[in-house]
């Protein structure tokens, strides 16, 4: 969990395969739940792995950090 849009509420990261691709996404807090906000990336390279969340590009917003 981290903050991706921020708004100073930890917001939840998903991770799902289907179809031979693999997606993320980020469900946005409300403050009292988890609001559905469409996928935030995907993939068909195989083995692509999360290996951090963290503000990459100084937008005060967290990215994905992935890893081929």
């Amino acid at each position: 969990m981290t903050d991706v849009n921020g708004d100073n509420r930890d917001d939840l990261i998903l991770q799902y395969n289907y179809g031979g691709s693999r997606y993320w996404q980020a469900r946005l807090s409300t403050g009292s739940s988890f609001a559905y906000n469409g996928d935030w990336t995907s993939t068909t390279t195989p083995g692509v792995t999360v290996v951090g969340v963290a503000d990459v590009n100084g937008d005060n917003r967290d990215d994905l950090i992935l890893q081929y």
